[in-house]
């Protein structure tokens, strides 16, 4: 990646934080994480951890 394609990606990228998310959307479902290696794994105990329901596919 040149130096100018980084520079539009940064001013593209958009930066979500949790005050951003409205959990009441995700309240009573199922959740499912998907991903490679032990990502999927990880963010699935970080959800478990946060009192979320989490479904391995």
């Amino acid at each position: 990646m040149n130096e100018a394609n980084e520079e539009q990606l940064l001013k593209d990228l958009k930066i979500y934080y949790d005050a951003d998310a409205d959990l009441n959307l995700l309240q009573n479902r199922k959740i499912a994480v998907i991903g490679y290696g032990s990502q999927g794994r990880a963010h699935a105990r970080m959800r478990r951890t946060a009192e979320r329901t989490s479904s391995w596919v």
